[in-house]
């Protein structure tokens, strides 16, 4: 367990290296060892909340309206508890749909664990960089 936290406070420390997305460290009881991965853990209520209310649209909705995907952030934070802005949701979305918006909101009603995972890594990431451009010395 030392060992695989070392690995991930090593990896928060130094930024260096992107290659290395360790981020947490869990406990495997099929091989009864620690080890790191890079997904975030997604909390118990969250994923209780997403078996208990699917997203259900009433009508047919073109995702590639602003309107359209508004009703899918607003699910996903006053259904299931995703606390994030709107403009960050938006934000998110071309690069988990292949640069498209609507094909991004297509693929969060499919799986959005999966999308959970990706924002929780993008949201990471984005405050990675931000503080790694706030310690960048001024002459």
């Amino acid at each position: 367990m030392g060992r695989a936290q070392q690995i991930v406070a090593v990896n928060r420390i130094f930024l260096d290296n992107d290659q290395r997305k360790e981020r947490r460290v869990y406990y495997c009881r099929r091989c009864e060892a620690f080890h790191t991965t890079a997904q975030f853990k997604i909390p118990v209520e969250i994923l209780k909340k997403l078996a208990a209310n699917p997203y259900i649209p009433l009508a047919p909705e073109d995702y590639s309206r602003g309107q359209d995907r508004k009703k899918v952030w607003r699910w996903l934070r006053t259904d299931i508890g995703v606390v994030v802005s709107l403009r960050l949701f938006d934000y998110s979305l071309p690069g988990y749909g292949n640069d498209s918006k609507r094909d991004a909101v297509v693929k969060i009603l499919i799986d959005p664990l999966d999308y959970l995972h990706y924002l929780f890594l993008f949201l990471y990431n984005r405050r990675k960089e931000r503080n790694k451009n706030r310690n960048i010395p001024q002459h």
